[in-house]
């Protein structure tokens, strides 16, 4: 049930082997992917706090900024917990992750790890080992509970943490995790739909109307350099965007949608900063999407080029496209296509394209978005909703 999912949990000399392997052994029993990675420069087996010898599947050097886990867990031990507490690369690979609403876990001395990279400081409740809760009380509310999960919302997005207390809660630690990540498909997801000059309306407002009704976060962002004012799409239909692309740049979502309409679609594709969204968010694993003349702006910032996409897109809009080079083209009479690749090697990163045809495919193409990013059931729930 969790084959997309991965977790990163990080290995030193000294870290506490019973919560290494327990926590390991669970997460793999639920299908969720697991690199356990050495701190140290090499992959050389780390002696554990009580001298069990462990080998990493690979060392912190050999991760690349592009590599994205949906948590990072730091075990406890004493010496472990104080080696990483120090280690630069495990506290940017912790804040990476954090910031960009990922779950991060802990157990036992692991919390120390967070205070030391600062990660979720003076607003975070957590739980840990109880010689390490009284220098936590200075940056953490600390509450005396096996295992915790603390939920933040702030203005960029939800914030996840669990931590746990020690070897003997190991177990409900390694479940916890699985917990949430199972959940995460139910958790506040977000999605970006550009807007411009000449977009057309119906896959526009379509789009958003239906992803907000499976409680999706939907931004709808202008390309324009007024990025305030309203929009004239392409059948003279008035819209005004919730936001300016200066807003979003620096911004993480789950989804970003490009619509069609002739006008609108050639502006997106000439546009930089849409293009910097774009191989952002494709290259960090999101759904990038696009309806109609959209998928010409794919084809104009490169997405995915290198990874032999099939897509769909307008009849007349085919012609721009040489089936093959760098997309293979769907058969006509597929409306909307969800191309799904898996870059080679162990960690099997993967990356998503859809694609449809035009306004009348528009609900079902928003329909797909819902299925990726929240489950077949929610999809379901919403189509009936819709009478669709």
């Amino acid at each position: 049930m969790f084959g997309s999912k991965k977790a990163l949990l990080l290995l030193a000399n000294g870290s506490e082997e019973s919560e290494v392997v327990i926590t390991v052994d669970v997460l793999r029993r639920a299908g969720i992917k697991v690199t356990i990675t050495s701190i140290e420069a090499n992959r050389e087996a780390l002696k554990c706090a009580q001298d069990t010898v462990i080998v990493p599947d690979i060392s912190i050097n050999e991760l690349s900024t592009d590599d994205k886990y949906d948590v990072v867990v730091v075990p406890g031990g004493e010496k472990g917990s104080e080696a990483m507490a120090k280690n630069l690369a495990v506290g940017n690979l912790l804040q990476q992750h954090y910031e960009k609403g990922k779950l991060v876990a802990a157990i036992c001395a692991g919390p120390t790890v967070f205070q030391a990279h600062k990660i979720g400081l003076k607003n975070a409740t957590i739980t840990a080992y109880p010689e390490c809760q009284n220098d936590l009380k200075t940056d953490y509310n600390i509450v005396d509970q096996p295992v915790h999960h603390c939920e933040l919302k702030t203005a960029d997005g939800e914030r996840h943490m669990i931590t746990s207390q020690g070897p003997g809660t190991a177990f409900a630690f390694a479940l916890k995790i699985v917990e949430v990540l199972d959940g995460s498909s139910k958790m506040t997801k977000k999605a970006l739909v550009f807007i411009a000059n000449g977009s057309e309306e119906i896959e526009t407002v379509t789009t958003v109307d239906v992803l907000r009704r499976a409680e999706i976060d939907v931004d709808v962002v202008s390309i324009e350099k007024n990025g305030q004012d309203a929009l004239k799409c392409s059948r003279n239909v008035r819209v005004l965007p919730d936001k300016a692309l200066d807003d979003v740049k620096t911004n993480q979502y789950d989804c970003v949608v490009i619509p069609g309409g002739n006008d609108g679609s050639k502006a997106m594709a000439a546009s930089t900063e849409v293009g910097q969204i774009l191989t952002k968010h494709y290259e960090d694993g999101k759904v990038v999407a696009a309806i109609c003349a959209g998928p010409r702006a794919l084809l104009a910032h490169k997405i995915g080029v290198n990874h032999k996409h099939t897509i769909t897109c307008y009849p007349s809009v085919r012609k721009e496209f040489t089936d093959g080079e760098p997309y293979k083209l769907e058969a006509p009479d597929q409306v909307v296509c969800h191309s799904k690749q898996t870059a080679a090697g162990a960690e099997g990163k993967e990356y998503h394209i859809v694609t449809s045809q035009g306004p009348a495919t528009t609900m079902a193409f928003a329909l797909k978005l819902i299925e990726l990013l929240k489950g077949k059931d929610e999809a379901t729930k919403v189509k009936e909703g819709l009478l669709a």
